[in-house]
């Protein structure tokens, strides 16, 4: 991430902190809980959301307003909120239906999932006088699609595929049976229908890059074609030069992502650090504009995010800047005015699931003598 015109690049090493056990159970919140909770759910909770499951079966909008009436009851019950942890975290695997039989509209999709954001975010900075996350409403947000208050960035969904397909010739075929599908219910398969195409144009259009890709991200020949709106082509774009198209799909990418993908990294710290998007659809279009934390947009941050995204540094190096990051974002917590504390809180998830990611990673690289 560059940092600002009138700063000077930082290659300076993390300057790596000693945390003592205050640090760590941060205020009885994120890792470990305060709660007496006995570990039990009450049945009514859960009848209460298996009667709704048709109802919410109708399309991710519907699910998302369910889950946020559930928790308006009782965010307070940690039983109830783990209930609805659980319960999405069953969508989120694709073991229920995301959509059936219902039409409905990206910025639709955005203002539900922004409706949980917005009642667990509210009972985060109230939760033992600070700003810190409980392990269960942490969980929730990491099943919930982002949600964008004031469905721009949702809309920006709908109206670009069909931007995109205009500037680059290809109104037909498999990205006219995509359009349709994202005109009658987005969802996060999108995001990897978007990353099979950018793989499939970067390795000059092969088929088997482009299943594998959505293989790995758990979608498959068949569910594309369970869509109400089925998706049963192969893409063929029939061009030499896709570079243009190319392009357009990684800028593409970014706004699905911001929508439907909570715990991505790249789009948490596109909302902390502040971005301008202009609009494929017209030059007379206003883009989105985003400001950034400034709290937190610091030149040591952006120094932090550029060592956690590069590939010459070392796993190590990588997760140091992880846990700093997380340190800086954890102390402007309280200082943020309350509707950037969901950007923040975003951020922290997305470095979370970094830092998972990279301890792996190491792990499965050790040799153990046996």
């Amino acid at each position: 991430y560059p940092l600002d015109d009138d700063q000077e690049e930082i290659t300076l090493e993390v300057d790596r902190q000693v945390w003592n056990d205050d640090d760590i159970v941060q205020l009885h919140g994120g890792l470990a809980s305060a709660s007496n909770w006995n570990g039990e759910v009450r049945w009514d909770v859960l009848d209460e959301l298996a009667d709704q499951e048709r109802n919410a079966e109708r399309s991710l909008m519907h699910r998302y307003k369910i889950a946020a009436d559930c928790l308006r009851k009782g965010i307070k019950d940690e039983g109830r909120v783990v209930a609805v942890f659980v319960w999405l975290r069953f969508a989120d695997l694709r073991l229920l239906v995301w959509n059936r039989n219902y039409n409905v509209k990206p910025r639709e999709i955005s203002a539900a999932a922004s409706e949980v954001w917005a009642l667990v975010c509210s009972q985060l900075t109230s939760s033992h006088g600070n700003s810190i996350p409980s392990d269960a409403l942490r969980l929730v947000l990491k099943v919930c699609g982002r949600g964008i208050p004031g469905g721009a960035t949702g809309q920006r969904i709908r109206d670009e595929i069909l931007a995109i397909q205009k500037r680059n010739n290809c109104m037909g075929g498999m990205m006219e049976q995509w359009h349709q599908k994202i005109h009658n219910n987005s969802s996060p398969d999108d995001v990897a229908i978007c990353n099979a195409l950018i793989a499939f144009l970067e390795n000059c259009q092969n088929m088997e890059t482009y299943w594998a890709s959505l293989k790995d991200a758990g979608v498959s020949r068949e569910r594309l074609a369970s869509f109400d709106r089925p998706i049963t082509l192969e893409p063929n774009f029939g061009m030499s030069d896709t570079a243009q198209l190319k392009r357009d799909l990684q800028q593409y990418a970014k706004v699905l992502k911001r929508v439907h993908a909570s715990e991505d990294l790249q789009a948490a710290t596109d909302f902390v650090l502040g971005f301008k998007d202009t609009s494929h659809k017209s030059h007379r279009m206003a883009g989105i504009h985003c400001n950034s934390i400034e709290a937190i947009a610091t030149t040591e941050f952006r120094t932090l995010m550029n060592i956690i995204l590069s590939s010459k540094r070392s796993e190590l190096d990588q997760l140091t800047a992880v846990v700093e990051s997380r340190r800086l974002v954890f102390a402007a917590l309280s200082t943020l005015p309350v509707e950037r504390i969901a950007d923040a809180i975003a951020l922290d998830l997305a470095l979370e699931s970094r830092a998972r990611l990279l301890i792996e990673a190491m792990v499965s690289s050790l040799k153990l003598e046996t």
